[in-house]
């Protein structure tokens, strides 16, 4: 459970970052320093960035199709999952 809260965490900083600054340009350093862990903490959980960033939508994907599941579509299932 503790590393699925890292993997937010660092999926936080991961979009704080992309709101200034293109994908490719961003570094794991930026990305760990504004989430207070260490590069060895990031490359425990994830390959890279872009490992980062396809583990994010998997799980919007996964939240998405168990609303789909109770009469939900998978925008409605994203907007549920914004709030």
């Amino acid at each position: 459970m503790k590393s699925e809260n890292t993997r937010y965490r660092l999926a936080q900083s991961m979009a704080e970052c992309m709101r200034t600054t293109p994908v490719e340009s961003i570094t794991i350093r930026q990305i760990v320093d504004k989430c207070g862990v260490t590069r060895q903490t990031f490359y425990r959980n994830f390959i890279d960035k872009y490992d980062l960033i396809n583990w994010y939508f998997e799980k919007l994907l996964d939240k998405s199709f168990e609303h789909m599941g109770r009469g939900k579509t998978v925008f409605e299932g994203l907007e549920l999952y914004q709030r």
